[in-house]
């Protein structure tokens, strides 16, 4: 397993470590892990209503196949197995500001890979291309950054 980690050494650090899976765009020599993927349509279990805030659909952003990651997890890493993480989110236009999110807006929904199907976007949401995704595990934690507070 590669060790990128660059957080505490010593005991401290050994307690804060956990796996970590960097996705990356799934190539030839990189092959999908299960299910993941950036966009595409919902994974969802029959009867699942596709997720909305406020009345507008929530854009399907990514699906995380748990399965896929399960030989590296323990309970304590990742709970939700086995099984798929469907990631959806809305952004509200806010002028100035750029974009801001409403944490009502935002939305992970859990499917049995086995009762799972297919389900596209509603009309109303942003449908983003399928991107299969890649992933070899690490090492993380919190990493030690340098960073100058001073205003001037």
């Amino acid at each position: 397993m590669r060790r990128p980690f660059r957080g505490p050494a010593g005991p401290a650090g050994r307690r804060t470590r956990r796996p970590g899976f960097p996705l990356t765009p799934a190539r030839d020599t990189r092959p999908p892990i299960g299910a993941s993927r950036l966009g595409g349509p919902a994974l969802l279990e029959p009867g699942t209503p596709w997720p909305d805030h406020e009345g507008v659909p929530l854009n399907l952003l990514a699906v995380l196949d748990t399965d896929a990651l399960a030989p590296w997890l323990t309970a304590d890493d990742l709970p939700v197995r086995p099984g798929l993480l469907n990631f959806f989110h809305q952004y509200e236009a806010d002028g100035a500001q750029g974009h801001s999110i409403a944490p009502e807006a935002c939305r992970v929904i859990p499917a049995r890979p086995r009762r799972a199907e297919v389900v596209p976007a509603p009309a109303e949401a942003t449908a983003f291309a399928p991107v299969p995704l890649h992933t070899r595990p690490v090492v993380s934690g919190p990493q030690v950054l340098g960073y100058d507070c001073d205003p001037a």
